[in-house]
């Protein structure tokens, strides 16, 4: 006589093989998930930072008179202007990326010399180091900042 099914002892097998195995995939899954997306936010960082550092360099090379190197002399007018800062002119831009939940500070160093820091020749002292702090949430982690600098001098 042929035996249709399972006994029930293959039954019990079974199901031991399923509960001893599922978790760790399910586990591994969910690890795999929050990496993409640390991976994703990581490079929505790097964009943010990006567009507002390009948007800033290009600012300093701007003939606008509201604008250029000079305007980087006072950093809360040129970021925080209710008409014409910074913050104000991306807002469109940024706003994407702060509904995702990314947030940035932006820091305008004083002037310095090629190498970064002021020198006593005040005629060397032609750059500025700006930063940019992006903070975001972590799906692994903590908040996460990530700073992005970058050197400009008059064009």
């Amino acid at each position: 006589m042929r035996r249709r099914g399972l006994s029930l002892i293959e039954a019990v097998v079974c199901v031991l093989l399923l509960a001893l195995t599922v978790p760790p995939i399910v586990q591994s899954l969910q690890s795999m998930g929050d990496h993409r997306a640390d991976t994703v936010t990581t490079m929505r960082a790097v964009l943010l930072a990006g567009l507002i550092l390009e948007t800033l360099i290009a600012d300093t090379a701007s003939r606008d008179p509201s604008l250029g190197f000079d305007a980087l002399a006072n950093p809360t007018t040129y970021l925080d202007d209710p008409a014409r800062g910074l913050r104000v002119r991306l807002a469109e831009l940024t706003e994407p990326y702060e509904r995702a939940g990314l947030a940035y500070t932006v820091e305008i160093g004083p002037l310095v010399n090629a190498t970064g820091s002021a020198s006593a020749e005040a005629e060397e002292n032609i750059f500025r180091t700006v930063t940019v702090r992006v903070h975001f949430n972590a799906g692994l982690g903590p908040q996460r900042v990530m700073p992005v600098s970058v050197m400009v001098g008059e064009m």
